[in-house]
């Protein structure tokens, strides 16, 4: 293992107890609106991602689709591609 990745781990870990001191003093309240609040956030990213991924699906079915349509009129000597 490199220094490196043990000093990003003691920094990662060192940053972990501060927020868990933080959410200790925090009381409930406050812990279950924040965790409503990025669980909404949570959702809407996932939808927004979905859309993403429907659109990208849609995109690549036009392009298999155009390339075929090119590639029968290039065969039939329609359309010349340079």
């Amino acid at each position: 293992m490199r220094f490196h990745t043990c000093k990003k781990f003691f920094c990662s870990a060192k940053r972990m107890t501060v927020k868990l001191d933080m959410v200790s003093k925090m009381d409930r309240g406050e812990l279950e609106d924040k965790f409503i609040r990025l669980y909404e956030e949570n959702l809407i990213i996932k939808r927004y991602a979905k859309k993403q991924d429907d659109k990208i699906k849609k995109l690549v079915e036009f392009l298999i689709f155009f390339g075929k349509l090119c590639m029968c009129a290039y065969f039939k000597g329609s359309v010349a591609l340079y």
